[in-house]
């Protein structure tokens, strides 16, 4: 699973860094609001003065700056019926790339290889839905958040009366993920827990019956559930705040770009940017 392909910049999207407004003969409220746009304008403008400096550190000017995402995970990325990569995390990525102004390359690499491909410097950033953990903190440098989401069970409607009733129940989730982590170390499922490689496998298993729940982030979860497929499944039990905040990842020394992918995250969410690629994806805002 390593299809490739260049990046584009998402329709209407390029933010053009000017603001203007008409303050005279208007009432104070108008002028106030006029004065806060302005400073929104003069904040994003200020985050991006240098871009070449900024690219020059990071290293990214002059050359194709390399993305790894998964390609298993809707609706943050998937490969659709052509071999192509989409997904909120997909059109994220060029929204950043974008704002930055470099080219990129967005390749498809298999979750339990994606940090060790970033650290043998095969691509230069992870975009693809990663939770920060102290584990991962150690191998990794992650920049600000672009989303949050607690973990969910999915199971049958009225199959279970709680979380505490998954006990002892066939339950599954993706290998490698804070999802299995939180199964294996904080419940006794023994061989009744399954790994899966994609959460397109865990679903598969629950629609089969193979498993009687997975336990998944709510934002994908609720993905499944608004499908055809998942009429028949809610959530169980009250959600899990467990290493909650998803980042980019990259290499530890690349301090530069780490702070060059910062500073274009708090501009598209400045520009509306991010909401306008939330709105794509979710009717409620993620972030």
């Amino acid at each position: 699973m390593r299809s490739r392909g260049r990046l584009r910049a998402l329709d209407g999207i390029t933010p053009d860094g000017t603001g203007h407004a008409q303050r005279h003969g208007l009432p104070l409220a108008a002028s106030i609001a006029g004065a806060t746009v302005l400073c929104l304008v003069a904040l994003a403008a200020s985050l991006f003065s240098k871009p070449a400096e900024a690219a020059e550190e990071g290293r990214v000017e002059d050359s194709v700056l390399r993305i790894a995402t998964e390609g298993a995970y809707p609706p943050f990325n998937y490969l659709d019926e052509t071999g192509a990569l989409g997904g909120f995390d997909v059109d994220f990525t060029w929204a950043l790339c974008a704002v930055m102004d470099v080219r990129c390359e967005l390749v498809a690499e298999p979750w339990n290889t994606i940090i060790d491909g970033l650290v043998e410097q095969r691509y230069d950033a992870i975009v693809a839905s990663m939770s920060v953990t102290e584990e991962r903190k150690r191998q990794v440098a992650f920049t600000d958040k672009y989303y949050s989401t607690p973990m969910r069970f999915v199971a049958k409607r009225d199959s279970f009366v709680g979380t505490t009733d998954v006990k002892g129940r066939a339950v599954g989730a993706q290998a490698e993920t804070t999802s299995f982590d939180y199964l294996k170390d904080g419940y006794p499922f023994g061989q009744s827990l399954h790994a899966f490689e994609t959460m397109e496998e865990a679903y598969a298993a629950l629609l089969t019956g193979e498993v009687e729940a997975v336990l998944t982030d709510s934002l994908v979860a609720w993905d499944f559930l608004k499908s055809e497929a998942g009429q028949a499944f809610s959530f169980v039990g009250d959600p899990i705040y467990t290493d909650t905040e998803i980042a980019i990842a990259v290499r530890k020394e690349d301090e530069d770009l780490r702070q060059s992918i910062n500073r274009a995250i708090t501009l598209l969410i400045i520009d509306g940017t991010y909401q306008e690629i939330n709105q794509k994806y979710f009717p409620f805002s993620i972030y």
